[in-house]
């Protein structure tokens, strides 16, 4: 009866509250009448002239997080700190939404201001910033400190705000405190008072006063309006990091280095409660609970504390590498967000023991890049990457070699411990990499490792060659340099350093063109040249700075020197005499290379630049923009046509240097995943990796790549982005629209221009709403009905796509939709077939156009239905030989298909119930009718049972779509191939149409007979690789699809009377692609099988290329019984 009472008290009062208000100003939940008196804010973020983005790599920050705080409407969390960035997430999903760039330093404060809209930044730049959350634009810069910013406060009104600069006691600098118009970005007022340090300011609730730092570790109160220092708090060991003003400007809380957090009464400056339990510094704290509760934050810990008594509640332990910097409170005081590291964790202050756990656990840092660099042929990129420290403590290494004319995930090699410098040899037979005290020489081709150069008795910190590659050079931490010989092993000479006057390790080695000399350079400051022949000391010069990158110019003459002072110098080789400095970074470099031609030096910088500069006259030709951190490195092609570069947070980019223009950026995780993705949004990536792909699709709500997967997913762009092969294929994202032109390179054929896919990204209509309603979570009956409620945003409703156990089994279109009541919902029911146990049931509506998929919509169900009857076994089995155009007829395609029929009724005779086999050889039985209609007749076959498609027959891509041909194709023109061929979209539909979500695709389909000629010519001016249009329909259809060959190779024929794919298939399926010996074949042995073994006979035999596609999604489930 209480519960009723309650239920219709509540009711009443929200209907009586709501028709006072408006609703957009207020929202209250349960918790807001029933305990809690917060209300949360409701934000108006709209914007009018927002634009759909184009897709984006979402990661973590790239240094630790020094701060962070959450909008009050508690939907969304600002984080900054070292990487000079603030970042927007999304609290709900842990998903980034923007990056706010502008920083040149790090940021230590942050404010939200203008009921949630505006943001104040404040940075050891010396600056303070304000932006419009909505867009990430930069509003205003604060321009006015003479050193560093250390803290900022914002009065009541946001129209006026305080900052504090840092003070140095050494050299008798005060400290700086200025107040800031934010309106008019005036200074109103500088305070020179004495400080302490880096300081902290804090403005009381009635806006008369400041808290700041003061010498002694001490806290002193300001009157804002006079200038006068009005009180001393004192009584501190260590500086204060913290303060803060509560209990209606009544008292004062610190923190302090010395572990200690003091509460203070304001009206006699006294301290009247001390809490410790803290052994280190205080970082950061929150109060709670009306101020009767605090968590405090500390580099030991977190500790929630009674306040009216000073006793702990409960302590949150650390992992080991785990240190927290800051946090902020939830609205509803349940949870906290933690800043610890680079990422944010939610900690559950009611229930957790230690940190919480991660925002977003599916969220992997990139994996830290060590070193890139060009092969001497310019064919293939090396990539030497590390994990960090996790929570299991392991330091992954690893290093990658992307073959460039392959595509970036066409063909990669992958080799462990490599886990510093890398360097392909100049015969491009091996590689050289450092690991600690060793050199690894490791074969290129099959990874092994040949010899280890072992002399050195501390870590390697630089490798590098001689001008024939011949000679191996390399510094350690051990103060020597050695000389080996690349071929035997063996060390030729050793460079003593001097210990006595120099103490420090060497960080960076360069030899002359002419192998006469050799430029070291240690961390003491000292650059050292050497003579080679006699491995003695030439010269030395101390710098005036830390140097962190050298090169030698190819006449001799001079060494370039960059490092901490964000200059270059010019310095004579052999006297070191300086000759001139290029000036333009803003922030200290780290790498520095001069083009082969002897006429440009390239710079990277942690400003996150790269520039161009013209050697003899000191101009700055170009600069390289792209880059979201500090550029740690890149290396330039041979041909002085590419620029490869990695920044801190594990992004690689590729550029073309002449236009200065980015082409592509390559992103490594530690989960193994990786992306590719151009600046206009088009991507490549591995199975994994597109949980790291979003879209803005409102100026706060963010949509994954899965949504709009099927126009960005273009592996084949990818590839021309990075080999260069196709000069005349362009694409271009301008004024937020996406085009695809492309002009024919041979001139017989001649593509218009208007059968490539054309995109305004901007003009994409929201997906609709889709939610699955009145469908049972447990049923003990074979079908089940599923009821889909739709809700459109605009526009009518595109294809519905249901999918069982993550395999598509239905697909619709808008036709017979049942309109609901209310008019702007439709609704749709479908029967399906569940086998017994659990299973996942997913619905996704596209939008009218098909360009975009709504969110997922997932129900989980239990099946307790059982029939004790054996799964049966149809397959669909089509070869083609004879076609309406007899130009194009195939000799083994016939042969390949009954074959392959055979060889499955034969090994499945024992394993499943009834052996259905469709074979379709003729050529009328191989028509698009005749086919269409034979997997239409699969529609009706049980959810337990398997399906199996296979065709042996051409395969074709027109306007982007992949099309089967068929034998009653005729003309291959544009027209004729859309008319008379099955269309990706159809064949997608019929095999999602199939019950079963046991299904096995195989297309021997590929670029073959004598339409390959006509084909390599398609590919190249329609827009779209066959090998993109397998994925993408793998992708939608959720199975196995296993397609011959990539899209510019032939599918070879005439291997033992059949074509190469369906021989191995066979062959693999009568046993030899039994790999865990158990009797059975399972479809992902024979994928891995077909993979591997292809390629082998391919080069052995054809003496050519043939790579198979695979992919192997779906359920995995056994093919055949061979014992």
């Amino acid at each position: 009866m209480f519960k009723k009472l309650v239920s219709l008290t509540f009711s009443i009062i929200l209907i009586s509250y709501f028709n006072q208000i408006q609703t957009e100003a207020v929202a209250f939940s349960i918790s807001n009448i029933f305990g809690n008196t917060e209300t949360t804010k409701v934000i108006d973020y709209s914007d009018p002239d927002f634009k759909v983005t184009k897709p984006y790599v979402s990661i973590n920050h790239s240094f630790n997080i020094e701060k962070v705080v959450i909008t009050p409407d508690g939907k969304y969390a600002l984080s900054a700190g070292g990487d000079y960035d603030i970042k927007l997430w999304d609290i709900k999903t842990g998903k980034n939404i923007r990056t706010f760039v502008g920083h040149t330093r790090s940021i230590i404060s942050i404010k939200i201001i203008s009921n949630g809209k505006h943001i104040l930044s404040g940075s050891y730049d010396s600056t303070m910033k304000l932006w419009d959350i909505r867009t990430g634009k930069l509003i205003k810069t604060f321009n006015g400190h003479s050193r560093v910013l250390t803290g900022i406060s914002v009065m009541k009104d946001d129209t006026y705000a305080f900052s504090v600069g840092a003070s140095d006691i050494n050299k008798k600098l005060q400290g700086e405190v200025i107040y800031w118009n934010l309106k008019t970005g005036k200074k109103l007022r500088k305070y020179n008072i004495s400080l302490e340090g880096l300081n902290n300011v804090q403005i009381d609730a009635n806006d008369k006063y400041f808290f700041v730092n003061a010498p002694g570790h001490k806290i002193k109160m300001v009157n804002i309006e006079t200038g006068e220092e009005n009180k001393i708090f004192s009584g501190h060991t260590n500086h204060v990091g913290y303060i803060k003003i509560f209990n209606d400007n009544k008292q004062l809380l610190t923190g302090s280095s010395d572990g200690s957090i003091k509460i203070w009464d304001i009206d006699n400056a006294e301290a009247v409660q001390t809490l410790e339990g803290h052994k280190s510094r205080i970082t950061d704290m929150v109060l709670l609970k009306d101020n009767e509760e605090l968590l405090s934050l500390s580099i030991d810990g977190i500790i929630l504390w009674d306040l009216e008594s000073g006793k702990q509640i409960k302590e949150f332990k650390r992992d080991r590498g785990e240190y927290g910097h800051c946090l902020a409170l939830y609205p509803n005081e349940n949870y906290a967000l933690l800043g610890v590291n680079e990422k944010l964790y939610k900690l559950d202050i009611n229930n957790d023991t230690n940190y919480g756990k991660e925002l977003n656990i599916a969220m992997v840092n990139p994996a830290i890049v060590r070193s890139v660099g060009f092969s001497p042929d310019n064919r293939s990129v090396i990539v030497s990457n590390r994990s960090v420290f996790g929570r299991d403590n392991k330091r992954i290494y690893a290093g990658l070699v992307y073959t460039m004319d392959s595509g970036l995930f066409g063909n990669i090699k992958k080799y462990k411990d490599l886990q510093g410098e890398v360097l392909i040899t100049k015969d491009m037979k091996y590689i050289l990499s450092t690991s600690l005290y060793k050199i690894l020489l490791s074969d290129i081709k099959s990874g092994k490792k040949i010899k280890e150069f072992i002399g050195h008795t501390n870590s390697i910190t630089s490798i590098t060659t001689n001008s024939d590659g011949r000679y191996l050079i390399s510094a350690s931490d051990d103060m020597t340099i050695k000389l080996w010989d690349i071929k035997s092993g063996k060390i030729i000479d050793s460079f003593i350093v001097d210990t006595k006057k120099d103490s420090s390790s060497i960080d960076t080695l360069k030899v002359s063109s002419d192998d006469k000399y050799l430029v070291s350079v240690s961390s003491d400051k000292n650059i050292k040249l050497w003579d080679i022949k006699t491995a003695k000391e030439i010269n030395t010069r101390i710098y005036s700075h830390n140097i962190r990158s050298i090169d030698i110019t190819t006449d001799n003459k001079y060494v370039i020197v960059a490092g901490w002072n964000n200059n270059i110098d010019i310095l004579d080789l052999k006297t070191f005499k300086f000759i001139k400095s290029f000036k333009g970074h803003t922030n200290y470099l780290y790498h520095i290379q001069i083009s082969s031609d002897n006429k440009y030096l390239f710079s990277a910088s942690n400003d996150r630049t790269i520039k161009q500069w013209d050697i003899q006259s000191g101009e700055l030709i170009k600069t390289f923009k792209g880059h979201s951190s500090g550029v740690k490195g890149f290396d330039l092609s041979g041909n002085g046509e590419y620029l490869i570069s990695y920044d801190k947070g594990g992004v690689i980019k590729y550029w073309s240097i002449k236009e200065a223009k980015e082409l592509l950026s390559i992103i490594s995780f530690e989960d193994g995943s990786s992306i590719s993705i151009t600046p206009e949004g088009y991507f490549d990536t591995t199975a994994s990796g597109t949980k790291h792909l979003n879209i803005l699709t409102n100026t706060m709500e963010i949509s994954t790549i899965d949504q709009y997967y099927e126009i960005f997913y273009r592996p084949d762009i990818v590839s021309e982005s990075i080999s260069g092969i196709n000069e005349n294929f362009n694409y271009a994202y301008k004024e937020s629209s996406l085009e695809l032109k492309a002009k024919p390179i041979i001139k017989t054929v001649k593509a218009k221009s208007e059968q490539m896919p054309r995109l305004k990204i901007s003009e994409i209509k929201p997906a609709q709403k889709v939610a699955i309603i009145d469908t049972k979570e447990n049923i003990d009956k074979e079908e089940l009905k599923v009821t889909l409620k739709i809700t459109p945003n605009s526009g009518g409703i595109g294809q519905i796509r249901l999918y069982l156990d993550d395999v598509l089994i239905k697909t619709d279109g808008d036709r017979g939709l049942k309109k609901a009541q209310d008019k702007n919902i439709v609704l749709k029911t479908y029967t399906i077939k569940l086998t017994k146990g659990k299973h996942s049931i997913k619905a996704i509506v596209y939008n009218e156009q098909n360009t975009m998929a709504s969110s997922e919509e997932i129900l989980a169900v239990i099946s307790t239905y059982n029939p004790i009857i054996k799964p049966n076994i149809y397959a669909v089995v089509v070869g083609i030989n004879e076609y309406k155009n007899p130009s194009i007829a195939l000799k083994y395609a016939v042969d390949d298909a009954k074959l392959f029929a055979k060889t499955i009724k034969q090994r499945t005779k024992h394993l499943y119930g009834e052996v259905d086999i469709r074979l379709l050889t003729s050529k009328d039985a191989t028509s698009k009718e005749n086919i269409t209609k034979a997997l239409k007749d699969m529609q009706n076959i049980s959810p337990n049972d398997l399906f199996i498609f296979f065709v042996a027959s051409h395969g074709m891509i027109e306007e982007a779509r992949y099309h089967m041909i068929t034998s009653n194709v005729g003309a291959l023109s544009s027209r004729g191939i859309k008319k008379e061929a099955i269309n990706q979209e159809t064949l997608r539909d019929l095999i999602a149409n199939i019950p079963t979500t046991k299904k096995f695709i195989i297309l021997d389909t590929c670029n073959s007979g004598k339409l390959g000629k006509t084909l390599e010519v398609a590919f190249l001016t329609r827009g779209l690789t066959e090998t993109t249009a397998m994925k993408v329909l793998s992708r939608a259809v959720g199975s196995t699809i296993i397609s011959a060959s990539s899209s510019s190779q032939e599918a070879l024929e005439g291997y033992n009377g059949h074509g190469l794919l369906t021989y191995v298939l066979a062959d693999g399926l009568n046993g030899k692609a039994d790999a865990d010996n158990d009797g059975y074949i399972k479809t992902l042995e024979i994928a891995n099988f077909v993979e591997d073994r292809v390629p082998e006979i391919a080069e052995k035999v054809f003496k050519r290329a043939q790579y198979p596609y695979i992919s192997p999604l779906g359920q995995g489930f056994p093919l055949v019984k061979i014992k």
